[in-house]
């Protein structure tokens, strides 16, 4: 997931990582701050929200089959090409 974030995009901080049964499929969990572009009409001194990030990978024993951005939506247009540059296609 680190390896494939964009170094332009905010840092993520990993929160959780959920293995399914045998480890077939692995969700990793992050957020990133995201800066607001409005000021807020209240007296919220907050700058920034939590934005979440999430990956899904499929394993075949210890191989990698699979490789999928689930969050952020701008992330999903890139999971066929990181998948393929994971598997070294």
């Amino acid at each position: 997931m680190l390896e494939t974030y964009p170094t332009q995009e905010p840092a993520i901080t990993v929160k959780r990582t959920a293995v399914s049964h045998n480890g077939i499929r692995v969700v990793v969990e992050a957020t990133y701050e995201v800066e607001l572009k409005a000021k807020p009409k209240t007296l919220l001194t907050t700058k920034t929200y939590s934005e979440s990030a999430a990956v899904e990978c499929v394993f075949d024993n210890e191989t990698m089959t699979g490789f999928k951005w689930v969050s952020p939506k701008k992330m999903e247009a890139k999971a066929d090409t990181t998948a393929a540059e994971t598997r070294g296609d």
